[in-house]
C-alpha cells in the first residue's frame, strides 16, 4: 500500500436515516485509519461542510470526516511525516467556503507536512474539472453514497483500470440525483473484473464480508477487508510500465502470431498449386 492514494468520494441525502449515516461515517473513519496504518494515503475534496449538516449537526459529506481522521492520525503517530492526504480545492475555498474549525484542520495538516494541496483556479472549478484532477492523482477509489458525480468518477477510474470499491449502504446523495455507490455495488457483483481487474476472483469472494446494509458486518471489519482487497490488487500487478493484464495479452499474442503466419503460408501454397494446375 506504500505510496498508493485512495480517492474517497460520495455523500448522503438529507433524508438518509441517522443510523445509516452514522454507520457510514464510522466506516469512513475506520477505512482512513487502515489506509494510513498500511502506508497509503487518501484523496478528498475540500469545500463547504457547514451547509451539508442536518439538525443534529452531522455532515452529509465525508471529506472533512476523512481530514479530521488524518489529523488525529498525524497527531498520534510516531512515524516520520509523509504525505497522508492529497486535497483538491478551489483557490478561493479557504476564503469563501471553509469554516474556521475546518480551516484550522487544514492548517494543522499543512504545518505537519502531511498534506498536499491541489488548487484549481476558481473560474475553472467545476464538477468535471475537480473530478478529473481527483482521478489523475488517485490509484483507486472508495465510493460511498453519492449520485451521478460519484458514479461518473467511478466509471472514469474503471476506464483507466484503477480499482473501485463501492459501499452498499443506501445513503442516497446530497444532491438527490441517484444512488451512485449502490448501483456500482450491484454492477460489481455481476462484473467484478471491471472493478478489480487483477484479483476479481478474490474480490467477489470477499464482497459479502464488506456488506453493511443488512447489519451483519461491523464497520471496522468491513473497512479492513476493503483495504485488504485494494492491497491485494496493488500487489497483483507492477506499478510502472505495462499493466499485468496488458502484458499477459501481449504474451499470448506473441505465442499465437507465429501460428497465424504459418497458416498464411500454407494458404498461399494451396493458392499457388491451384493456379498452377
Amino acid at each position: 500500500m506504500n505510496g498508493r492514494f485512495i480517492l474517497i468520494a460520495g455523500s448522503a441525502s438529507k433524508d438518509c436515516s441517522p443510523d445509516t449515516l452514522d454507520l457510514a461515517i464510522g466506516f469512513v473513519q475506520s477505512f482512513t485509519r487502515e489506509i494510513l496504518d498500511r502506508g497509503g494515503g487518501v484523496v478528498v475534496l475540500a469545500g463547504d461542510e457547514e451547509g451539508t449538516k442536518d439538525d443534529r449537526g452531522t455532515p452529509h459529506i465525508f471529506d472533512w470526516v476523512v481530514l479530521r481522521e488524518v489529523e488525529r492520525y498525524a497527531e498520534r503517530t510516531t512515524k516520520p511525516p509523509r504525505i497522508y492526504v492529497r486535497i483538491v480545492m478551489s483557490d478561493t475555498a479557504e476564503e469563501r467556503k471553509i469554516e474556521d474549525a475546518n480551516l484550522q484542520v487544514l492548517r494543522n495538516l499543512v504545518q505537519r507536512n502531511v498534506a498536499n494541496l491541489q488548487y484549481i483556479q476558481s473560474h475553472l472549478f467545476t464538477g468535471g474539472e475537480y473530478r478529473n484532477r481527483q482521478v489523475e492523482i488517485s490509484d483507486a477509489m472508495l465510493a460511498i453514497g453519492g449520485g451521478k458525480g460519484t458514479y461518473s468518477t467511478a466509471e472514469e477510474m474503471i476506464g483507466r483500470e484503477k480499482p473501485v470499491f463501492p459501499v452498499d449502504l443506501p445513503l442516497g446523495a446530497l444532491s438527490d440525483d441517484g444512488n451512485g455507490a449502490v448501483l456500482l455495488h450491484q454492477e460489481m457483483a455481476s462484473d467484478p473484473e471491471s472493478f478489480f481487474p487483477f484479483t476479481y476472483d478474490d474480490a467477489i469472494h470477499k464482497l459479502s464480508l464488506t456488506k453493511l446494509s443488512r447489519g451483519i458486518n461491523e464497520a471496522d471489519g468491513a473497512a479492513r477487508v476493503a483495504v485488504e482487497m485494494f492491497e491485494s490488487e496493488f500487489d497483483a500487478h507492477p506499478r510502472d510500465g505495462l499493466r499485468a493484464r496488458t502484458t499477459s495479452r501481449l504474451r499470448a499474442l506473441a505465442v499465437v502470431a507465429p501460428l497465424f503466419s504459418a497458416m498464411s503460408l500454407i494458404l498461399k501454397g494451396f493458392e499457388f498449386f491451384r493456379s498452377d494446375s
